[in-house]
């Protein structure tokens, strides 16, 4: 019945949260204890089955093909982002160089005023 209302929450992930739902299964279980010595910590007693189960349940219903598939979307997203992202950088770097050059120009270039051509 678990695994049922698992699989059934897994299909209805939004495309951006299938990989972040997985790192938290993985990083509860993690932070379980030391599991290759079977180190638990007590105070979870009963909890700690049950969230080893959930671990292999995930990994079992979202193998890494599956991740990708469902993750494309997002991923194809998240790639136009930073495409996005690396021209903006472009830009503010090619505008802070003119800005530079510009300074430059001006301290070398200093235009005086009127003042100051009749001393």
């Amino acid at each position: 019945e678990r695994r049922a209302l698992l699989k059934k929450l897994i299909d209805d992930l939004p495309t951006m949260d299938v990989r972040p739902f997985v790192q938290v299964v993985d990083n509860i279980v993690t932070a379980l204890g030391d599991t290759a010595r079977g180190e638990f910590d007590p105070a979870l007693g009963d909890m700690t089955n049950k969230l080893l189960q959930l671990n292999r349940d995930v990994h079992d219903l979202l193998p890494p093909d599956r991740i990708k598939l469902m993750s494309r979307d997002a991923d194809e997203w998240a790639a136009e982002q930073k495409k996005k992202l690396m021209e903006q950088r472009k830009v503010t770097q090619q505008r802070l160089k003119a800005a530079r050059e510009t300074q430059e120009y001006e301290k070398e270039f200093t235009p005086r005023g009127e003042t100051e051509r009749m001393t």
